[in-house]
């Protein structure tokens, strides 16, 4: 980072009132929520192929690695600083730095908050080595370490808040909430409903995120209901696969990589959503944002309980199949949650007028 960077980003510092988020990677769904949030300054390390650059440019959002974030923040005035959480081990070394950092600083004394997703220890993944052995247990200390620094810690689903307090008891003195992380509705272009059962998959073209079992299904489904439609939205290792059942099935429609508008239109569309995640060995699914996006536009979810919100979809109403049952009862599944959506047979759980996400944030960042 230049020197007139970093005076550009500590002039944007001042300007929001100090409030400063740290993010390991980011991604355009995280700088469309920052347009709804108060004003602060974005330092990330990485960035998802989806990026938007003039978007971050208009949220302050800059590129900054671990010492150049540290030494920023020693300089500015911060007033908020939002870490990434106690268990996401891949940026556990940032957020310990620049947690140290703002304690160093003498201008003012800043709050430390995080917001907590993560629902799989990350401390269970396979070591092979000694090296990876001796890695799990320093970035359990650090973890440890990041945790016991915070003043407020936002829970974002029941698992997440489940699993904190099993593996790092956060201490009574930092102030802890669960706000589950659901939508407001969306109010994008009102468009009606398709006129036949129409099934949404949104996300990456993989086993991990039941894409496999989700094409498996699709040929009992249409046994079951002759008109019904399906969307595939995403890419990845998949890709031939989709392509070829689009090719071979009419009723089957595939949009790769598309851009936001195109996501909205075929969620206010379509009548159900499907994401059947699998849990792997370093991997769970926190919430889905295909979900939450899902929930915002109306539609029925059909889903694993392997998401953060399992316990929340079943109980309004939503499929929540159990993961070891997945290849033998999806394709069922999904006929009669399609059968009944379209039929209106189904009232929408009630949403919150606030924004989970955006609720978090005005309960990390208040004042007292």
């Amino acid at each position: 980072m230049s020197r007139r960077r970093s005076h550009e980003v500590l002039d944007a510092i001042n300007a929001c009132g100090g409030r400063v988020k740290i993010y390991q990677t980011i991604r355009t769904a995280h700088l469309e929520r920052a347009t709804e949030f108060a004003p602060a300054v974005y330092l990330y390390r990485q960035r998802r192929y989806d990026f938007d650059a003039q978007l971050a440019s208009r949220v302050k959002a800059y590129q900054s690695s671990i010492w150049q974030t540290a030494w920023l923040l020693l300089r500015a005035r911060v007033s908020f600083l939002e870490v990434n959480e106690p268990l996401m081990r891949e940026g556990l070394a940032g957020s310990l730095l620049a947690a140290l950092a703002v304690r160093l600083n003498p201008g003012r004394k800043a709050q430390v908050v995080s917001y907590a997703l993560e629902n799989l220890d990350p401390f269970s993944r396979p070591a092979a080595t000694w090296k990876s052995k001796l890695r799990i247990q320093l970035d359990r200390r650090l973890s440890r370490s990041l945790s016991s620094r915070l003043d407020r810690l936002c829970y974002g689903t029941p698992g997440a808040e489940q699993l904190y307090k099993t593996l790092l008891s956060p201490g009574s003195d930092i102030k802890q909430e669960l706000i589950p992380a659901l939508p407001a509705t969306c109010h994008c272009d009102e468009l009606p409903r398709a006129r036949v059962p129409t099934l949404v998959f949104i996300g990456d073209f993989s086993p991990r995120k039941g894409l496999d079992a989700v094409l498996a299904a699709w040929p009992k489904v249409r046994e079951e209901l002759a008109e019904a439609r399906m969307v595939l939205i995403g890419k990845g290792q998949l890709t031939a696969q989709v392509q070829e059942l689009a090719a071979a099935d009419a009723r089957v429609e595939v949009h790769l990589d598309p851009p936001r508008q195109l996501i909205h239109e075929n969620l206010r569309r379509s009548h159900v959503l499907v994401l059947p995640s699998r849990r792997t060995p370093r991997w769970r699914e926190q919430v889905g944002l295909p979900i939450v996006e899902a929930l915002a536009h109306g539609c029925h979810v059909v889903t694993t309980d392997e998401t953060g919100l399992a316990s929340w979809l079943d109980e309004n109403g939503h499929t929540v199949i159990d993961h070891r049952d997945l290849d033998t009862e999806l394709a069922s599944k999904l006929s009669t949650a399609l059968a009944h959506a379209a039929a209106q047979l189904e009232t929408p759980a009630v949403l919150p007028e606030v924004d989970g996400r955006h609720a978090a944030d005005l309960w990390m960042h208040r004042e007292g």
